[in-house]
């Protein structure tokens, strides 16, 4: 299970929507990444993630690789990491907002979602 850490930039504590997880004031907590990724799509979450009150990141951050989703044809599509199919093949409701992932979770969600 790979997780993700959320830093608050704020003073105050923020509960995200993910099993009741609080993130405190100044501090950070860690997030399963699976459960992150279903939270960023939350509209406080989403907010709070564009004021950047909350950042993601990790003590050991991955080095940034150039991600892009490839269409297989027939509904069927893969992330690929400089021109390599790193993914299992996906249908499009997987891959949607993908390009709007931090690095970290893009990387989390490869990591998830790793071909056979």
């Amino acid at each position: 299970m790979s997780t993700v850490t959320i830093k608050n930039t704020g003073v105050g504590a923020i509960v995200l929507p993910v099993h009741g997880i609080t993130v405190p004031g100044n501090g950070s907590a860690e997030v399963d990444s699976l459960a992150w990724q279903g939270a960023t799509g939350h509209p406080v979450v989403a907010a709070y993630l564009k004021a950047k009150r909350l950042i993601v990141g990790t003590d050991d951050e991955p080095e940034a690789v150039a991600y892009s989703i490839k269409d297989k044809g027939q509904g069927w599509f893969v992330v690929t990491a400089d021109g390599a199919e790193v993914t299992k093949s996906l249908r499009k409701e997987a891959v949607q907002g993908f390009d709007a992932k931090s690095d970290v979770e893009k990387a989390a969600f490869v990591t998830e979602n790793k071909a056979d």
